[in-house]
């Protein structure tokens, strides 16, 4: 199991943070400053397949929660969504993220491929609830907000399964906030 999840992280970090913009037909990068600039709900930006991820090594949390699902099958993944609610110079701002967790020899391992600074995998957990917990308090530490949503078994088929072409629509055709787990903190 490690020697294949250690080849697939270092993998993950040839993957740089980014959209695809969908007029341009290319990549916004992080630390392009259009990427800061950017309104998502009014751009067309499109959510990369897991193989369109492998060819254009960019990606944001969806796409490479989406790929860990998509690679590390024989090791039962599981997506989970997590949202927040928090201000920002005096604005409401709304951060929504996607991250993996797998099973394995009955203990369970966080993966982050998109949060810079929690990036690799995280573990050994007993049960998944004590990631759940670690990440809850990291959001709330994070981003100073007790305003949390959570779903803990996010339905990532769905979305292999659908052509999602804009982020928002991930959230507003259900696949987040379905009747799955879900608790404001």
């Amino acid at each position: 199991m490690f020697f294949s999840t250690y080849q697939h992280l270092i993998y993950l970090d040839s993957i740089k943070y980014g959209l695809w913009d969908c007029v341009e037909n290319a990549p916004i990068f992080f630390d392009d400053p259009k990427f800061h600039n950017l309104k998502i709900q009014d751009s067309c930006i499109k959510v990369l397949s897991p193989k369109e991820v492998m060819k254009y090594k960019i990606g944001t949390c969806y796409e490479t929660a989406l790929l860990n699902y998509f690679t590390l099958k024989e090791y039962n993944p599981k997506v989970f969504y997590i949202d927040v609610n928090y201000e920002r110079a005096g604005e409401d701002v709304f951060r929504t993220h996607l991250g993996t967790y797998i099973e394995f020899d009955s203990y369970y391992w966080w993966i982050e491929s998109s949060w810079y600074i929690y990036r690799g995998l995280h573990g050994p957990y007993k049960e998944p609830d004590e990631i759940f917990d670690t990440l809850v308090a990291l959001y709330k530490n994070t981003f100073k907000s007790d305003d949390l949503f959570l779903n803990k078994d996010f339905n990532a088929d769905s979305i292999l399964s659908t052509k999602i072409v804009h982020p928002s629509n991930i959230i507003e055709e259900g696949h987040c906030r379905s009747n799955d787990y879900i608790g404001r903190t």
